[in-house]
């Protein structure tokens, strides 16, 4: 069994139960890997944020394996879901598109960390996120998405392009910014006088 599914089903069944301590203890640990990544971030850490001792900790937690993969299954919860939606509605696919990356960047401006995070990761431990992506496979419907193109490529309406590079070519896209945002944040009132990096956004 991979590494993800067999901590993280055990988890989110623990915090089907959870209590508001249980809660607390999850968003800090959200919040600090996010910030500092696994290796920067203990459980030690995760106590001091909550305010509890390391021992109170292990009593609901007991490994820093545990929380960090309800963390990326927690982010990877608000993600999929959107996508569904918008792969289910009846629309043309380029106005799907446009919706899907509407729904990104305001998630990656509600986690100003989780680009530079999701980097450091796949190249610190790339086979947790490729466990990830095999036990999130199904949840997306790609193949609704590959008939649509399909349909709309025959009928002349969209030019040829895979799924894959569909896949890939939004996600890297939408972060780039966020990666390179204390540059952006001195740069652009340079480039375009007094242009602020959330108008540089709406505008990309």
């Amino acid at each position: 069994m991979r590494i993800f599914d067999r901590y993280v089903k055990h988890d989110c069944q623990k915090m089907d139960k959870n209590s508001e301590i249980q809660q607390k203890i999850f968003l800090a640990a959200q919040k600090l890997f996010l910030q500092k990544g696994w290796e920067n971030t203990s459980m030690s850490d995760i106590a001091q944020e909550v305010g509890i001792s390391r021992t109170s900790l292990n009593y609901y937690f007991r490994t820093k394996e545990q929380l960090f993969n309800l963390s990326v299954n927690n982010v990877a919860g608000k993600i999929i879901p959107k996508v569904n939606e918008v792969i289910a509605m009846d629309l043309k696919f380029v106005d799907k598109v446009i919706l899907l990356v509407h729904n990104y960047i305001d998630l990656l401006k509600e986690n100003e960390f989780l680009p530079r995070f999701v980097f450091l990761e796949i190249n610190r431990s790339p086979q947790f996120f490729i466990d990830f992506f095999m036990s999130q496979r199904n949840e997306i419907d790609f193949s609704a998405i590959h008939r649509q193109m399909e349909k709309e490529i025959a009928e002349g309406s969209l030019c040829h392009f895979s799924v894959s590079q569909l896949v890939f070519t939004i996600p890297n896209l939408c972060v780039f910014p966020f990666l390179t945002k204390p540059l952006l944040d001195e740069v652009l009132p340079i480039v375009q006088e007094g242009q602020t990096f959330d108008e540089f956004l709406e505008e990309r």
